[in-house]
C-alpha cells in the first residue's frame, strides 16, 4: 500500500490519509483473501469501517467470503460477493490470441480448456513452444497436471528446472531464500529465469509459483525424490530462521506464513488450519449476546461450572469472543485474556482461574512477557470437543498468539476430556499441570499449560517445524541477535561479556561456556534441558535468565581487539544484567561487615534460595563471587542451576572423584563441580544433595560475612577438602564477641556436618533469619 500511495505507511491512520488523496475511486483488493482469515473479523470490524468513501474494497479468493460479511447488520447493501466461473468463448479466444496463439488453434485449445484460465495461458504458452504438441489427447482432468509435468521437463535448462522445484516447496521465493536453497547457483540469473515463467507470478515480497502447478511438482518431487524434498525444506527453514531476527514487525505475518507453509504434519495444521472453520466467524462479543453465551453455558457445564462463566461475564465481557453461524446466530464462545490486565480478587472468585493464577505467581515469567488464559470455549452443539465451532475458536486464538509475539511466553487452557485433546496438545507442546486439576460437577477440569520459551511465538513455531523436519534446534546466530559490547568478566565457568539484545533492545550478560565441559551432542542436550528448566525461576533475589542456547557462529571479535574463539554448538546463556559488586568484592574491601549489613544480605540471600527450594532446585555452587549486590541494595543469586546442568551433560553423573587434585574452579567431566571452601561434606564426597547442601554453603558466607575469615580454606585442595569434613570451626564468639547470640546458633545449625542436623531448606531458616534482624531493629 505504501508503494501506491508513495510513502511509508507504518500506521492505519497513515494508510488512510494516503488513499484518501489517491484518486477520487480507489479500489483496494487483498488478493488470495484465503491467507488474511485469521485478521477477517479485524478486517470487517476495524480496518474497512475507517477507509476514506472513495475507497472500495476487492477480495479475491478460491473460497467464499464468511457469511457475517451478507448477514451482519451493519454491512446490509454494503457487500456483494460473486461467484466467477471459466471464461466464455469469446473471452477464451481473447485470451489467446492475446497470447500470440493463431487464430485457427483457439478453437482447438478451449475445446477441452472450457474458458479455465491457467489451463488456457499454459497450453498457450505449450502451443508456442511446441506446436507439434497435440493437446486434446490429454485427459481433461489431468490438464493442469500434465501440462505442468511438460512445462517442467521443458525447461531450458537443468538448473532452472531444478529452482524451479526449489521455488515450489516453498510459499514464496526470495533471492536469499533460493540462495539458501541452491547454494551452488548463480542466484540472481536463476531468480530471472524462473520471475520469466508463464506460471510464475512476481509478487511484492518475491516470486510465486501457481498453485496448480506448484501442487503438481511438490508431489513428483516428494515421490521421485523425497531427500532432496525435505532437504530444501530444512534449508528453507534455516534461512527463514535466521532472516526473522531482523524482522520488523510489520514483516512478522509474512515469516509466519512461511514458516506455517513448510508444516505437513496433520496434527499440527489441523490446529493451525483447523477444517470446517470457514463459514464461521468469531469476532468480540456484544452486550446484547450475554443471553445466548450464558444458553450455551448451562446447556454444557454443570451449574457451578457454568456459575463461574456467568460470573465472569459479569466482571469482564470484554474477555468473550462468540462464534457466529452463516445466519448470524451464536453457536459458540470463548475466553481469553491477560490475567494482569484485570484485578486479581476477581481471579480469586473463580476456582480454576484462582490455581493458575497460584501457578503464574509461584512460577513468574520475565517482566517483559505474559501469559495468557484461555478460560473456556464450547460449542453450542458440542460443547468443548473438536467441532467447526471449536476450530473457529482455536483459529481465532492463534491470531492473538502472533499479535502478541514477541511478548506471549504462555498460555493456560482447562479440558475435561484430556485423552480427545491429549495427542493434539502433546505435539504443540503444552504440558499438563496436575496440581491445576479441579473437580467441579462431578467431572474434572484439567488444566494444560503451553510455555513458549523466551524467543515466545515465533521460537516455539520454529521448533514446531524443526521436529518435523528432523533438525536439532539450535539457537539463532548469535551476531544476529546479541551485540557484544565488552568483556567484563571470567572463570572456571566460562566468559562473560556485556551485550546488547538486538531484537529487544536492552542490555544483557552473556556467559559463553567452553564445549568441552559438555562433551557429546547427548550431554549438551542434558545441559540445555536443565538449565532452561531452572530458568524457569524468577524472584527479585534471583538473576534473571533470558535465554538458554547454542551458539552456530565460530567466532568473535570483541571491541577492544580481543578475539574470543566459540566452536559452533557452544552453550551460552543470556541473563539479566547486574550492575554493582560481588559480595566477594564487598569482603575483600571490608571485612568483616557491620551486623545491620550482614543480616540485610543474609535475609535476601535467604530469600531467594527459599524461593527456589520451594520449587526444588538446588544452587549446589553458592559463594560469594555468585552473589551480586546493585547499587541500590539489591541482592542477585547468579547461576542457579549451572552446576547441576553442566554435572547433568557428563556420560556418567555417578563417577565422581574423590582423590584428584581439584583447582579452585571445579567444572571438569568426573570431578566435583563447585568451589571447595563452601562445598558440604555431601558434595566432597560425591553423595546427592538437597536444599541442606545450599545451607551449609550458606552458613560457611555467614561465617566469612561475621569474622572476615573462611573457617574451611587450607593452603592446598587437599587440605580444603579435609577441613570441610572433619574440622570443626572456631566458635564465631571467639572472633567477634558482639555477634548476637542466636546468629550463632543460626551459623552453627547450617554448618552440621550431618544434613539431617541442617535446617531442611531456606524457608526455615529465613522465618529465624527474620526474627533476629526484627529483634535487633
Amino acid at each position: 500500500m505504501g508503494n501506491a500511495i508513495g510513502e511509508d505507511t507504518p500506521t492505519i491512520e497513515d494508510a488512510v490519509s494516503g488513499l484518501e488523496i489517491l484518486g477520487p475511486r480507489v479500489f483496494l483488493a487483498l488478493e488470495t483473501y484465503e491467507v488474511f482469515r485469521l485478521m477477517d473479523t479485524w478486517l470487517r470490524q476495524v480496518f474497512v469501517p475507517t477507509l476514506p468513501e472513495n475507497v472500495r474494497v476487492i477480495l479475491v479468493g478460491r473460497e467464499p467470503p464468511t457469511p457475517v460479511w451478507l448477514t451482519a447488520p451493519e454491512w446490509q447493501g454494503l457487500f456483494g460477493s460473486m461467484a466467477l466461473g471459466s471464461l466464455n468463448d469469446q473471452e477464451a479466444q481473447e485470451l489467446l490470441l492475446r497470447a500470440g496463439v493463431r487464430e485457427k488453434d483457439t478453437q482447438r485449445i478451449n475445446r477441452f480448456a472450457r474458458g479455465h484460465p491457467l489451463t488456457l495461458k499454459l497450453a498457450a504458452s505449450a502451443a508456442l513452444e511446441r506446436p507439434s504438441l497435440d493437446l486434446q489427447e490429454m485427459a481433461e482432468h489431468k490438464v493442469i497436471r500434465e501440462l505442468s509435468r511438460l512445462f517442467l521437463v521443458d525447461v531450458d535448462d537443468s538448473a532452472t528446472r531444478e529452482a524451479l522445484e526449489a521455488a515450489s516447496v516453498a510459499r514464496r521465493i526470495t533471492q536469499s531464500l533460493l540462495g539458501a536453497m541452491l547454494p551452488d547457483s548463480s542466484t540472481q540469473e536463476t531468480y530471472d529465469k524462473l520471475s520469466a515463467l508463464a506460471f510464475v507470478e512476481s509478487t511484492r515480497d518475491g516470486l510465486r509459483v501457481h498453485d496448480a502447478v506448484h501442487e503438481a511438482i511438490v508431489a513428483s518431487l516428494r515421490a521421485a525424490d523425497p531427500s532432496r524434498y525435505l532437504e530444501y525444506r530444512r534449508a528453507a527453514w534455516r534461512q527463514l530462521r535466521s532472516e526473522v531476527r531482523e524482522a520488523g514487525t510489520a514483516e512478522l505475518w509474512r515469516y509466519t506464513a512461511d514458516m506455517l507453509y513448510l508444516i505437513e504434519n496433520p496434527v499440527v495444521r489441523e490446529a493451525f488450519f483447523p477444517s470446517g472453520s470457514q463459514q464461521l466467524a468469531v469476532e468480540p462479543a456484544r452486550n446484547e449476546d450475554n443471553t445466548a453465551i450464558h444458553e450455551i453455558a448451562e446447556k454444557n457445564e454443570g451449574p457451578d461450572a457454568a456459575g463461574f462463566l456467568r460470573l465472569w461475564w459479569n466482571h469482564k465481557p470484554q474477555t468473550f469472543h462468540v462464534v457466529r453461524g452463516e445466519d448470524g446466530s451464536i453457536v459458540g464462545f470463548y475466553c481469553c485474556f491477560d490475567p494482569n490486565t484485570v484485578d486479581p480478587a476477581n481471579l480469586q472468585e473463580d476456582p480454576i482461574m484462582r490455581l493458575w493464577w497460584h501457578h503464574v505467581r509461584n512460577n513468574r515469567v520475565p517482566e517483559n512477557q505474559m501469559v495468557l488464559f484461555l478460560r473456556r470455549w464450547l460449542s453450542r452443539d458440542h460443547g468443548e470437543a473438536p467441532s467447526p465451532v471449536q476450530a473457529a475458536c482455536w483459529l481465532d486464538i492463534k491470531r492473538t498468539y502472533m499479535e502478541l509475539r514477541p511478548k506471549l511466553r504462555r498460555v493456560y487452557l482447562t479440558v475435561v476430556d484430556l485423552p480427545t485433546y491429549a495427542p493434539v496438545a502433546t505435539k504443540l507442546g503444552f504440558n499438563p499441570l496436575t496440581e491445576a486439576a479441579i473437580d467441579l460437577d462431578d467431572m474434572t477440569y484439567h488444566t494444560a499449560m503451553l510455555d513458549f520459551g523466551p524467543s515466545s511465538v515465533d521460537g516455539w513455531l520454529s521448533g514446531l517445524v524443526a521436529d518435523e523436519l528432523g533438525i536439532e534446534e539450535r539457537a539463532p546466530q548469535i551476531e544476529l541477535h546479541y551485540k557484544i559490547l565488552e568483556r567484563i568478566g571470567a572463570g572456571g565457568m566460562g566468559v562473560v561479556y556485556r551485550a546488547e539484545d538486538t531484537v529487544l533492545k536492552r542490555q544483557v550478560a552473556l556467559k559463553f561456556l567452553p564445549l568441552e565441559f559438555l562433551g557429546s551432542v547427548e550431554g549438551r542436550a542434558r545441559f540445555l534441558r536443565e538449565a532452561r528448566t531452572a530458568a524457569a525461576l524468577n524472584h527479585p533475589n534471583i538473576c534473571t535468565v533470558y535465554e538458554v542456547s547454542q551458539v552456530e557462529t565460530g567466532s568473535f571479535v570483541i571491541p577492544d581487539k580481543e578475539e574470543q574463539s566459540i566452536s559452533e554448538g557452544s552453550p551460552f546463556i543470556a541473563m539479566e544484567l547486574v550492575e554493582g559488586s560481588s559480595l566477594q568484592e564487598i569482603l575483600d574491601r571490608s571485612h568483616p561487615l557491620p551486623i545491620e549489613q550482614l543480616l540485610d544480605v543474609a535475609v535476601q540471600i535467604a530469600e531467594g534460595l527459599a524461593e527456589a527450594h520451594s520449587h526444588g532446585f538446588v544452587h549446589r555452587d553458592l559463594k560469594p563471587q555468585n552473589v551480586m549486590v546493585t547499587k541500590h541494595g539489591r541482592l542477585k543469586i547468579l547461576d542457579f542451576g549451572l552446576s547441576k546442568a553442566v554435572q547433568a551433560a557428563q556420560p556418567d553423573e555417578g563417577a565422581v572423584s574423590k582423590t584428584i587434585s581439584l583447582p579452585q574452579e571445579l567444572t571438569q567431566q568426573g570431578v566435583i563441580v563447585g568451589t571447595l571452601a563452601y562445598m558440604s561434606p555431601e558434595q566432597i564426597e560425591g553423595r546427592d544433595v538437597d536444599p541442606r547442601s545450599d545451607i551449609f554453603a550458606f552458613g560457611t558466607i555467614l561465617y566469612v560475612m561475621a569474622t572476615g575469615k573462611n573457617p574451611y580454606k587450607g593452603d592446598s585442595a587437599a587440605a580444603t577438602m579435609y577441613n570441610v569434613l572433619e574440622l570443626t570451626p572456631k566458635p564465631l564468639s571467639q572472633l567477634r564477641s558482639e555477634l548476637p547470640e542466636q546468629l550463632v546458633e543460626i551459623t552453627l545449625r547450617c554448618l552440621n556436618k550431618k544434613p539431617a542436623d541442617r535446617y531442611n531448606d531456606a524457608r526455615d531458616l529465613l522465618a529465624d533469619l527474620k526474627s533476629l534482624k526484627k529483634s535487633i531493629s
